[in-house]
């Protein structure tokens, strides 16, 4: 029987699934000139921090879902080039396909992605010194209201 409740350890990620996750972050991060920072290491590292938070049989799925997403442009394009090794033009037509899919498995699994990219980006210290944003002065606000 597999184990469903949180993992409550830390998530550890092959170099493989690294490797997948920044082809990702590549076509995901948001491409203002404002925002020109290369951030692939710190999306990884919240992203095995984040996954650590994942039912069990949730990590496995997802690690899963990296591998065989990499592998689908080969059964899309029928050449041999695993979504890692297209140019950022075709795998970012790849991700646009894929959120936009009739199959709701990959339409899911882009905004899990997406999700992960977006909250770990924008929570990053250079980026939010970038939209002037500081919650610490907003928590204290809140505080001073209650």
């Amino acid at each position: 029987m597999l184990k469903t409740e949180s993992a409550d350890v830390q998530v550890f990620l092959s170099i493989k699934h690294k490797e997948i996750l920044r082809a990702f972050f590549e076509v995901i991060q948001p491409k203002s000139p404002k925002f020109q920072l290369d951030l692939k290491v710190h999306l990884i590292d919240f992203t095995q921090e984040y996954m650590s938070s994942f039912p069990y049989l949730l990590v496995i799925f997802f690690k899963f879902g990296l591998l065989f997403m990499n592998f689908l442009p080969v059964l899309y394009r029928f050449k041999w080039q695993m979504f890692c090794d297209l140019s950022l033009e075709e795998r970012e037509k790849m991700f646009v396909i894929w959120t936009h899919s009739k199959i709701s498995v990959f339409r899911d699994f882009m905004k899990s992605l997406k999700l992960m990219v977006f909250l770990g980006f924008y929570e990053h210290p250079l980026v939010m010194n970038a939209m002037n944003y500081h919650p610490d002065q907003w928590v204290e606000f809140a505080k001073a209201r209650r």
